[in-house]
């Protein structure tokens, strides 16, 4: 799915945030990011090694 799909849906669903992933080698993450972000109105990340985000109130997932 493309990231302006990918904003859309996560919009659908109600999401609070939107981490894009699963990148194709070459991808320009800050265009794919840029993509989804009006698609989905919300906080956009791309992950990257090594990114931490925390998810509630005491846990972080560490991508």
């Amino acid at each position: 799915m493309t990231s302006a799909e990918a904003g859309e849906w996560a919009r659908r669903a109600g999401a609070r945030r939107l981490m894009l992933t699963h990148f194709w080698p070459g991808n320009d993450r800050a265009a794919s990011v840029a993509a989804a972000r009006p698609a989905f109105g919300g906080d956009v990340l791309a992950a990257e090694e090594g990114l931490t985000v925390e998810i509630g109130d005491a846990t972080s997932v560490q991508v």
